[in-house]
């Protein structure tokens, strides 16, 4: 699914920037332990990666609601499956930190 390699690439980019972030407060609290104003460029780009996501998740239930999705070998399924596990956990993730969840 070449569609959605760059997906991989987006979520690698955000975890390296958590880690970055989490390496700036060494002392154990996170980045989400700081109030920080948040900018419009950065609600901005929040708000334009969501609108992403959103595009590319209705793109993908409708191709895994598809008969083609049908012809998935075993391996095949269990990999996309396995896929939409570490992307819905990014996306806790987030949410968990919106909510200021810790």
């Amino acid at each position: 699914m070449p569609r959605y390699e760059g997906m991989e690439d987006l979520l690698q980019q955000v975890r390296e920037r958590l880690e970055r972030a989490q390496a700036q407060h060494p002392m154990g609290k996170g980045p989400f332990d700081v109030e920080l104003p948040v900018d419009d460029a950065t609600y901005d780009t929040l708000v334009g990666s969501l609108g992403v996501l959103q595009r590319e998740a209705e793109a993908m239930s409708s191709l895994v609601a598809s008969p083609r999705a049908g012809s998935l070998s075993g391996p095949q399924r269990d990999h996309v499956l396995q896929l939409l596990g570490q992307v819905l956990e990014e996306l806790w993730t987030a949410e968990a930190a919106l909510q200021g969840v810790r």
